[in-house]
């Protein structure tokens, strides 16, 4: 008997192979939902894999040959995973853009993997395509998933998902066994998807994974993040991402759990207490807003809740406590845990949609250990881990049994884990990738004998648990010499819930400043509170009590640093920083250098002193 539920199982296949078992395993049970119009509609699996089949067989009837990169550029949608998986199934690689590319972006990404398709989603990015199109002599076709786009004499090589489907069927209906020989044809070294980088150090890097990387993965995942079926899952962060991609495409493979689509971040809040997820992965900036939304909820109930609350939570913290540290909670102390979870702690978990949460994970960015400590004592089972694109998305994880605060845990499975002299964690395992698309110099400055080269600084503790420092090109080198990762100090700062970002500045220089951006929602709600009358945001961002409170919040950080480490000057932007900016990523990720070449006069206010005794010289 085939053991589908077993690693080895699945380490030993190529993602079609799992896909078409997955599909036979689970028929008719429940696989994507996603709103059209105002209704959720609902596809089984086997209404999945016969959107994969004709797709599949349509691009191979277009021409599409085994290695063909195409590309995919949509928001999430069961039509942008029907194209991934048809994409793989069909022997291509799938090559996810982000939608708010710009049309740069588009030209840069269609040509560095020499795309002959893209999918897009609809007509504005239909149009953004054509607008490029010229010197891309190799693309050959654009396939919408929106049936209502407009044909002019430029979309003659333009079709629709349904036409593409339509040649697939009638290819099945000639050859029944033309899908499963196609998909058969696919080898575990074959390149499956190739993720772009987030440029945050120069222009993206088309990362390459083959299905063996991916396997191996979905193997990790399932040891230390079991989905089993039925589990609902949601989608909204960017399937271009390795991570999305792994819990909204792989993953419910393994177990058969249901997959919704978020209509966008204005109504995720809503889709998420809706669905009451059980498994969800978020990045620590949307963690960061669950706990400022309680915070400000707790503003707005009576002095009984909001006492029961921290009683509560504080009940939490010491229980979790003693979890991180591997130790049992004391029985008085469960006993108590207990009924204060359920009682409190319940109704927060569902006020939040998490209501249903078998585990949260957050990763894809540093955290601060006081929010994992926050998720905990409300009563979330959360798993950090820490991972790249180059290897797939997991490289560390704690074990079930063992979790330290602060800590991203062990290599799993068959890979390793060093930290080199420098400090720069290094990783090796079938699930580190085949290097970067058109980039040997890259390739051979990350891949060096087999290890990756993660460009992140760790430290292991006396049981081999990994954490991570910060950044090696972060690495933040003052005027005295002192060595100092910004990350985590930033880390902390961002816990607090009027501070959305944060940037530590410092090299070669005396001492250590900072850049502030203000939560625009939780900074209003702080102005309507403290009744802060003000003009705009930026009239905002100069309020004294909004400076004061920023103060405070800085000199309870500096605490838990030493001197050299503390920040002694801040300045508080006067605009947010909102996707699409030069300095952020697709994942919204600030690129230093471009943040601080932005700012730079800004930044030199607070360096005035100096280069005046510096002319003075």
């Amino acid at each position: 008997m085939t053991q589908y539920g077993c690693c080895e199982y699945w380490r030993e296949h190529t993602i079609p192979e799992v896909f078409i078992a997955a599909a036979t395993r689970f028929a008719e049970r429940p696989a994507i939902r996603e709103k059209q119009g105002n209704t959720w509609q609902t596809a089984t699996w086997t209404d999945y894999a016969r959107q994969v089949r004709h797709a599949s067989l349509g691009l191979a009837a277009l021409g599409l040959h085994r290695g063909d990169r195409v590309c995919i550029m949509g928001e999430n949608s069961a039509h942008w995973i029907y194209a991934d998986m048809a994409i793989m199934c069909a022997g291509g690689a799938s090559v996810g853009i982000y939608p708010t590319s710009s049309p740069e972006q588009i030209e840069y990404f269609l040509s560095d993997c020499g795309a002959r398709y893209i999918f897009v989603s609809n007509q504005d990015l239909l149009d953004k395509v054509l607008s490029v199109r010229e010197p891309l002599s190799h693309l050959e076709k654009i396939i919408v998933f929106d049936e209502t786009i407009k044909t002019t004499s430029e979309t003659s090589n333009v079709l629709t998902f349904r036409a593409l489907a339509d040649i697939g069927r009638k290819a099945n209906e000639g050859d029944k066994n033309a899908f499963n020989e196609l998909a058969s044809s696919v080898t575990r070294d074959d390149l499956a998807v190739i993720i772009y980088t987030s440029g945050t150090t120069g222009p993206p890097k088309g990362a390459m994974l083959t299905h063996r990387n991916l396997m191996f993965e979905v193997a990790v995942h399932d040891k230390f993040l079991h989905i089993t079926e039925g589990d609902d899952l949601i989608s909204f962060l960017p399937l271009s991402h390795i991570a999305e991609r792994m819990l909204t495409s792989l993953r419910p493979m393994m177990h058969g759990a249901r997959v919704t689509f978020s209509e966008g971040p204005e109504k995720l809040a809503g889709e998420i207490r809706d669905v009451s997820p059980h498994v969800f992965f978020a990045v620590p900036r949307l963690w960061e807003k669950f706990h400022a939304a309680i915070a400000a909820a707790m503003d707005k109930v009576s002095p009984f809740q909001r006492w029961s609350y921290h009683t509560a939570l504080g009940i939490g913290i010491r229980a979790a406590r003693y979890k991180y540290n591997a130790r049992k909670v004391p029985i008085f102390l469960a006993g108590i845990h207990s009924i204060t979870d359920r009682i409190v702690m319940q109704r927060v978990r569902a006020k939040i949609g998490m209501g249903r949460a078998h585990f949260v994970i957050c990763g894809a960015a540093p955290v601060s250990p006081d929010l994992l400590m926050w998720m905990a004592a409300i009563g979330l089972d959360v798993r950090e881990t820490y991972g790249l694109t180059e290897n797939g998305s997991v490289a560390a994880i704690a074990p079930l049994s063992k979790r330290k605060l602060g800590s991203v845990g062990l290599a799993p499975l068959d890979s390793e884990i060093k930290v080199a002299d420098d400090g720069e964690i290094v990783i090796k395992g079938d699930h580190v990738f085949a290097g970067y698309i058109n980039k040997p110099d890259a390739t051979c400055e990350t891949l060096k004998h087999g290890w990756l080269h993660t460009g992140d600084l760790g430290r292991f503790d006396d049981e081999g648990f990994l954490f991570i420092t910060g950044r090696k090109k972060d690495i933040i080198i003052t005027s005295g010499g002192k060595n100092i990762s910004p990350a985590q100090i930033e880390n902390e700062l961002k816990f607090h819930s009027l501070i959305a970002d944060s940037m530590v500045i410092g090299d070669g220089r005396k001492y250590l400043t900072c850049l502030i951006m203000l939560d625009p929602v939780n900074a209003e709600e702080y102005a309507a509170k403290n009744d802060i009358f003000h003009e705009d945001f930026a009239d905002l961002s100069r309020n004294p009590q909004i400076f004061s409170e920023i103060e405070n919040e800085i000199s309870r950080v500096n605490e838990k640093f030493s001197r050299v480490e503390q920040i002694k000057k801040f300045r508080i932007l006067d605009a947010p920083l909102k996707p699409g900016d030069d300095a952020l990523t697709p994942t919204m990720k600030l690129k230093r250098d471009v943040f601080a070449a932005q700012h730079k006069a800004f930044i030199e206010t607070m360096y005035v002193e100096d280069n005046m005794a510096h002319d003075r010289a």
